[in-house]
């Protein structure tokens, strides 16, 4: 499944995907803190009361990457499944009856 989901991430367009794959806690954690000092940035400047959308901003980049990742895994599982389904059908012997 390793193998499958690698292949489903191959390519230089996906290559943002890949490197939240590798370092997915360090992206949320940079994606935290840049929507916490972005906060703390308007609200020292008196431009926002409280917490803001735009603070939060920072985290839905990597929200969508993450949602991107964990489609690339489904699929890659039920094309793994799918071609185990398929061996299984072809090794199987005939039944008297059929």
């Amino acid at each position: 499944m390793l193998a499958a989901t690698l292949a489903e991430l191959s390519g230089p367009a996906r290559a943002p995907l890949r490197l939240l794959a590798c370092h997915r806690a360090v992206a949320w954690a940079a994606a935290a803190v840049l929507a916490y000092g972005t906060n703390g940035l308007l609200r020292s400047a008196d431009l926002a009361h409280g917490l803001v959308v735009w603070g939060w901003a920072w985290l839905l980049p990597v929200f969508v990457l993450d949602r991107r990742l964990a489609a690339a895994r489904r699929h890659a599982q039920e094309r793994v499944v799918a071609r185990m389904e398929a061996r299984l059908t072809a090794a199987a012997p005939a039944a008297p009856g059929d």
